[in-house]
């Protein structure tokens, strides 16, 4: 049976950063049977907006497994780039105890359609030796700003994930990852060239 998913997010903007109340997790409408969670890994990123010439930070959220030690998880995130573009990624409340690294890498292309999109690829892994697992939570903020002339519009964010146990190279073979959409809230271009609002 194929599953139908939603995401569903509850956060607040306090200034520059995006703080969670609530993590953000995939909801299945098929059996939650679908996911055995002894064994699945999840990323699951949390829906999110930004006006022009600010950050839209977009929460990525990490479920282990568990019964499986997870020491690495590598992520990518594709969407169009005409109005939104890579800025930084930064450590969230699970991510941000020392114990993990995170770099990111971005890549542009263009897809079927000719349009420019970006992927951004995510590596996480444990730092500390003495860390046995990636912990669950708030792993990390994605950080895209907007453009300054963007259009209003919803971003889909595509989203795959690999993950490795500590000290393995072998991919773990039960791994999930689910996108979200990015609310570009863009200006109104009016006839009247001065009357543009943002």
């Amino acid at each position: 049976m194929m599953a139908v998913w939603r995401s569903l997010s509850v956060a607040v903007l306090v200034g520059p950063r995006l703080l969670a109340l609530a993590p953000v997790f995939a909801i299945a409408s098929a059996q939650e049977s679908e996911i055995n969670v002894q064994k699945t890994m999840r990323i699951t990123l949390g829906k999110t907006s930004g006006q022009p010439e600010q950050a839209a930070l977009v929460p990525i959220y990490f479920t282990p497994p568990e019964s499986i030690a997870v020491g690495r998880v590598r992520l990518k995130v594709t969407f169009v780039s005409a109005n939104v573009k890579f800025d930084k990624v930064e450590a969230g409340l699970a991510g941000d105890n020392g114990r993990l690294k995170f770099s990111a890498d971005v890549t542009t292309a263009k897809n079927a359609n000719g349009i420019d999109t970006s992927t951004v690829t995510i590596p996480a892994e444990l730092s500390d030796p003495s860390a046995t697992s990636i912990s669950g939570g708030l792993l990390a903020y994605l950080s895209l700003r907007v453009g300054s002339n963007a259009r209003p519009a919803m971003i889909t964010l595509t989203t795959s994930a690999e993950a490795f146990r500590p000290g393995s190279s072998d991919l773990m073979p039960d791994v999930r990852a689910f996108g979200a959409e990015l609310g570009a809230e863009g200006c109104l271009f009016l006839l009247h060239p001065l009357k543009n609002i943002c």
